[in-house]
């Protein structure tokens, strides 16, 4: 999705975090807007701490993957945009832009993320191509499509009802973006895909042309 305005308007939009750190259960911000990314996951009993560095472990490989097919492209098309892999999100619907986020807004957003019903979603892709107009190069797929789709009209749904644009895209094609850069590059398929559980969705704002998100809310994908 390519934003229509420029300079400091704030970014509004639901999207899915890949997890590539420890966790994303917590994103924290200080009073002066200095956005500060933060995840972290709660201590665990004893017994179930292997399968915590198990899950660790899967999520520092998926951003290890991602890192290889970023800097593979990079290199062999000579690429000059740097990798976001430390903001790796799939966008499930934009909500706006504007200069200062609107209370009303943040509560009728909110409002519309719990109407979600939604199970946990496998997500796969498993090609990698450039979107010219937003000058992306992004990992996209069939893997997770159609309840990233039936999720993507129900927030779609939730906004209307509350009040806000539907902005619900025909065109709606779940991807991961790796880079910006103006050079155009040939599509190809992976031979492993980066794939992985979507357990929650998050309601974000950022200032466009910074990679910085602060969490608005957040909800659980339990079905």
């Amino acid at each position: 999705m390519t934003p229509s305005m420029s300079g400091n308007y704030v970014l509004f939009l639901f999207l899915l975090l890949l997890p590539c750190r420890v966790s994303s259960s917590r994103f924290e911000n200080d009073e002066a807007g200095h956005d500060d990314l933060k995840f972290y996951e709660p201590d665990a009993p004893r017994l179930r701490r292997r399968q915590k560095w198990s899950r660790t472990a899967k999520r520092k490989l998926r951003q290890q993957q991602a890192a290889a097919i970023a800097d593979d492209y990079r290199r062999a098309f000579s690429l000059c945009g740097i990798p976001r892999l430390t903001t790796l999100h799939v966008s499930i619907i934009w909500v706006g832009d504007y200069p200062k986020l609107p209370e009303d807004v943040v509560f009728a957003a909110r409002q519309a993320g719990a109407t979600v019903e939604s199970a946990p979603i496998a997500i796969s892709f498993g090609r990698i191509m450039r979107f010219p107009q937003a000058r992306a190069l992004v990992l996209c797929g069939e893997g997770g499509r159609k309840p990233l789709t039936r999720l993507h009209v129900q927030l779609g749904v939730g906004m209307h009802n509350a009040g806000l644009p539907h902005n619900i895209g025909r065109d709606f094609t779940p991807h991961m973006t790796l880079l910006y850069d103006r050079k155009a590059v040939p599509p190809a398929t992976l031979d492993r895909p980066v794939s992985w559980m979507a357990s929650e969705f998050l309601l974000i704002h950022s200032v466009l042309g910074k990679t910085e998100y602060r969490i608005i809310d957040r909800w659980p994908l339990l079905g």
